[in-house]
């Protein structure tokens, strides 16, 4: 959990001095906020679960937890395990700094085009698991936010690679005529 936080901090340090540097800057900058996010070890350790979707030790630490807030018995009967703790508290922290790219992007501190490039991964196809979508949407406003923007941009892209096709397919209709 200190080194989650900890990668937190150096993130918002590195936010504050890339306001005072020159765009020349901006792409180490970039480089090394992606290079903490994917190196820390709590951030690795919610990857690794995503990967194994509704099925992981993450959806079901997640799942437990709420069942024990649903029901206050089972707290001192089955409480959350060390290691259900762990994997909920990094996820919390992986979530708070995909919430810090969202901040980023709307004070335009950061670009979304390069935002979307560096992180969309993470804030897409790896959160689609079900336990883990709910806890975004009770607890993780800014997240929400940025896999909305994220679908945006990668509809848009969609769109703009199927309107050439759909456009020559048009056009080669019209020579047959």
């Amino acid at each position: 959990m200190a080194l989650a936080l900890a990668a937190i901090v150096t993130a918002r340090f590195g936010y504050s001095e890339y306001q005072t540097q020159g765009r020349t800057r901006r792409g180490q900058w970039l480089t090394d906020l992606h290079k903490r996010f994917t190196r820390e070890w709590s951030f690795q350790a919610v990857r690794r679960e995503l990967y194994n979707g509704a099925d992981s030790d993450l959806a079901q630490a997640l799942a437990h937890k709420d069942a024990l807030e649903e029901n206050e018995g089972l707290r001192a009967s089955a409480p959350l395990t060390e290691a259900e703790r762990k994997l909920i508290v990094a996820l919390d922290d992986y979530l708070d700094f995909l919430g810090l790219i969202e901040y980023l992007i709307v004070a335009s501190e950061l670009d979304e085009r390069e935002a979307y490039a560096l992180f969309s991964w993470y804030a897409l196809d790896g959160l689609e698991v079900p336990a883990i979508l709910n806890e975004i949407e009770d607890s993780f406003q800014l997240v929400a936010d940025l896999r909305r923007r994220f679908r945006g941009i990668w509809e848009r892209d969609e769109n703009a690679l199927a309107a050439p096709a759909s456009a020559g397919v048009a056009a080669e209709a019209g020579e047959a005529d």
